[in-house]
């Protein structure tokens, strides 16, 4: 009984590209022809088989641990590139349904406005989906560098059931309780997967020291449905040595005290889908 024939929709991230440009300072239509020429270093096909965008994020004069002293008239260039096949097709599905889009982004963008916002500090955002796991950089909500690796929560229940030699179904159901059984010495479990995770998250760590001057990571974010997992946040926080925190996207918005356990139980798996509505929101202050 939706009111609305409108939809934002989200793109995986896997299938698309997120990159940071410092460009010089210059005309509109300039700008468009060097995010081109740059985008060529990023993108192996050719730029007529992709849907390519860019903002600028931030200028040279505002106040940002992005911008060296030294620098002038520089200006960051957020890039997002899409395959066109793959933008086609989700706009298909969508329209079927007889809505219409307003608005077509990588999941990305959605998780970092749901979870983190316009939050001060830097944060690796670490979503752990059925199949994907997204590692976001985002330093005072500016997208650094984002990462995909084919590993997500199937992976882990497969991994729990090979190391205790259960069921699938044993091994799933065990993530939603409260025993801890990664941390505790008793139970703790060596699980590739997570551990693959965690390799990832350590790189990504590293080249926002390198890449961008970054000293430390504030904290990191744990999003997706193994983030509720007993012990999640306990084992990122030991691994990586940083502060780690299981966010949920609601805890901003205003709920039906009658869906409490609801949102309780699956409240993190609605990141993408609440960061997509807080943009629909957006715009319509705006309009």
């Amino acid at each position: 009984k939706l009111k609305s024939d409108s939809a934002y929709v989200a793109l995986p991230a896997f299938i698309g590209l997120l990159a940071l440009l410092e460009l010089p300072e210059m005309r509109p239509d300039e700008m468009e022809k060097a995010v081109q020429y740059e985008a060529r270093k990023y993108i192996p096909t050719s730029l007529s088989d992709v849907s390519l965008g860019w903002e600028i994020v931030k200028r040279e004069d505002e106040t940002s641990v992005l911008v060296k002293k030294d620098s002038r008239g520089k200006v960051k260039i957020l890039m997002v590139a899409a395959p066109i096949k793959e933008v086609d097709r989700y706009e298909k599905i969508v329209l079927s349904t007889r809505l219409k889009i307003n608005a077509l982004e990588l999941e990305t963008f959605s998780l970092v406005r749901s979870l983190i916002g316009d939050d001060q500090g830097t944060f690796l955002l670490i979503d752990i989906g059925a199949r994907i796991t997204n590692i976001i950089l985002v330093d005072r909500g500016i997208i650094l560098s984002n990462r995909s690796v084919n590993i997500g929560g199937n992976e882990i229940t497969s991994s729990i059931a090979e190391s205790l030699k259960i069921a699938r179904s044993r091994a799933e159901a065990m993530k939603m309780e409260k025993r801890d059984i990664l941390n505790s010495k008793e139970s703790a479990l060596v699980l590739p997967p997570l551990e693959l995770i965690i390799n990832e998250a350590q790189r990504m760590m590293l080249t926002g020291v390198s890449n961008f001057g970054k000293k430390t990571i504030d904290s990191v974010i744990l999003s997706g449905g193994c983030a509720k997992m007993t012990g999640m946040e306990g084992y990122f926080s030991r691994m990586l040595r940083v502060p780690t925190m299981a966010r949920k996207p609601w805890q901003k918005i205003i709920t039906d005290a009658r869906l409490a356990s609801d949102i309780e139980r699956m409240g993190t798996s609605f990141s993408v889908a609440l960061g997509l509505a807080l943009r629909g929101v957006e715009e319509y202050r705006r309009s």
